[in-house]
């Protein structure tokens, strides 16, 4: 979702952040704590700003996201704070898709009208751009499998937000999820929408992926 929201504020700042081989929480995380602070631990560090992150680009303020990392609200305040000066285009695009909303509907980049609470646009608009963009990517990449090949996209059992679960014959495994991938991945706006596939498996916890 957040790479939907990197592609369409078009803020050159935060599109660094889904960059091939960036690490976005490290980046939030030197962001935040210093170069200094940040190497002493890198992986708390790291985890204290991933922890933060999640609802940041729908709008979330200090006290939900304290709330939702269970960290300090002071804590959270200087994330909202630091966040807020480094990428001032994504948050310029917050407010136009919540001015957006207040209309009770926005329609995203695909052109499909989805309906806003007009007391809840803050959060509901940048939210409904970012997950509905996501599902979007995810359908154009199955439209482009029907396209180059129906009978793989009949081993599709469901789609499951930005990832589908499929039930493919064990000598096609390997061909399948290459031209899976090869349909599904795209950029927009100079943003890469990489795919990653779990393990093939006989049952749906063990082909998960993380």
């Amino acid at each position: 979702d957040q790479r939907i929201v990197a592609a369409f504020s078009k803020d050159p700042s935060y599109a660094k952040r889904f960059e091939p081989g960036a690490d976005g929480h490290e980046i939030t995380g030197r962001l935040m704590y210093g170069h200094g602070t940040y190497n002493s631990n890198p992986e708390f560090y790291r985890n204290k700003a991933k922890a933060l992150s999640h609802a940041y680009a729908y709008g979330a303020g200090p006290k939900t996201l304290a709330r939702t990392s269970k960290q300090p609200i002071q804590e959270a305040e200087r994330f909202v704070d630091t966040m807020n000066l480094a990428y001032p285009v994504m948050i310029a695009w917050q407010n136009r898709v919540r001015r957006e909303g207040e209309r009770g509907y926005i329609i995203n980049h695909w052109g499909r009208k989805i309906l806003i609470d007009k007391d809840m646009a803050y959060t509901q608009a940048p939210a409904a751009h970012g997950q509905s963009g996501t599902t979007e990517v995810l359908y154009d990449g199955l439209i482009k499998l029907a396209k180059a090949n129906k009978t793989m996209l009949l081993w599709l059992v469901c789609p499951i937000h930005d990832a589908v679960l499929m039930d493919i014959p064990e000598d096609r495994v390997e061909e399948t999820k290459a031209l899976v991938r090869e349909c599904m991945e795209q950029t927009i706006n100079g943003i890469e929408f990489p795919v990653s596939s779990g393990p093939a498996a006989d049952t749906w916890m063990g082909a998960r992926h993380g």
